[in-house]
């Protein structure tokens, strides 16, 4: 959706990505929560588990949900979802794994059948 814009129908799941590389530093983690104003719309923007872990550098993959009755316009650069951003109080001695296969995406990257059939279980 690169300087366009897409609509959204009721009930349809999108999967979309930041238009920001977000570099989080060891210090600090991420919270992404979807803007209340969209909400009041019916948008519901997600961040599977919604937190940016101490390290992280990368494009978030979002979730989004029209649970309205009415079509919504997005438009990219739209701001639908906020990023907080936390100081820990104790620096993590062992980073998460690197996601390489999703984490430096640019991209919409999707969940490989295999991933997703184990998460299921």
């Amino acid at each position: 959706m690169d300087g366009g814009s897409y609509i959204i129908s009721p009930g349809e799941y999108v999967i979309g990505v930041t238009k920001e590389k977000i570099t989080m530093p060891k210090t600090h983690y991420g919270s992404l929560f979807g803007r209340a104003s969209m909400g009041r719309l019916g948008l519901q923007v997600f961040c599977s588990g919604g937190f940016v872990d101490p390290g992280f550098s990368g494009y978030l993959t979002l979730e989004i949900f029209n649970a309205s009755k009415v079509p919504i316009m997005l438009r990219s650069g739209m701001p639908i979802a906020k990023l907080t951003i936390e100081e820990l109080k104790v620096v993590p001695t062992v980073l998460r794994p690197s996601l390489t296969d999703y984490e430096r995406a640019a991209e919409v990257t999707l969940a490989k059948a295999d991933e997703a059939e184990d998460e299921a279980r």
